[in-house]
């Protein structure tokens, strides 16, 4: 099975990421082609200051925002832009769970315009339990990943992950999702 590593906001973000790295480039070039100014250079520069601004960002945060995952039946494999990849094997991960956080207008934890997003999480670590309502803190990386719940994703992890992070992804969806 494959699965976008990320949420529905990651894809979003990394969507208008690329827009921002290439768009301004055609519009500063329209401009300068318009008209050969002091402002029109300006307004190049910071044309291209934002396009360089947004591929830095994009090649920091690829693993959030580019990586997807192929999970087998041993283990899922990940796969990065532009980053080798690599595998995490079920039976090595000591943390495996879910965790969650509030996405909301202007950051308000009691808003009615937000919503819960959660994720499952797999780590070769042990996982920090202050990331369980923060999960949006704490970052991926080799021995670490996360992925939007998903029931179809659920029910596959349960048929494939060996007894012990069985167990712990179980009672994680029995304590925060199904009485939610």
């Amino acid at each position: 099975m494959k699965k976008y590593l990320g949420s529905s906001i990651s894809a979003y973000c990394a969507v208008m990421l690329l827009i921002f790295s290439v768009f301004p480039i055609g519009f500063g070039i329209f401009a300068i082609s318009c008209e050969r100014s002091i402002a029109t250079f300006f307004l190049l520069a910071m044309c291209l200051c934002c396009c360089i601004g947004c591929i830095f960002y994009m090649w920091f945060y690829r693993s959030q925002l580019f990586s997807w995952g192929d999970f087998r039946d041993k283990a899922v494999y990940v796969h990065t832009l532009f980053q080798k990849e690599f595998s995490l094997d079920y039976d090595k991960c000591k943390g495996c769970g879910i965790g969650m956080y509030r996405h909301a207008f202007m950051n308000s934890k009691n808003s009615i315009l937000g919503s819960n997003v959660y994720f499952i999480f797999m780590s070769l670590d042990y996982f920090p339990e202050k990331y369980r309502m923060q999960i949006n803190l704490w970052k991926p990386s080799q021995t670490q990943i996360k992925v939007q719940f998903s029931k179809k994703l659920y029910s596959y992890l349960m048929t494939v992950l060996p007894k012990k992070q069985a167990m712990m992804l179980k009672g994680d969806y029995e304590r925060y999702i199904k009485h939610k």
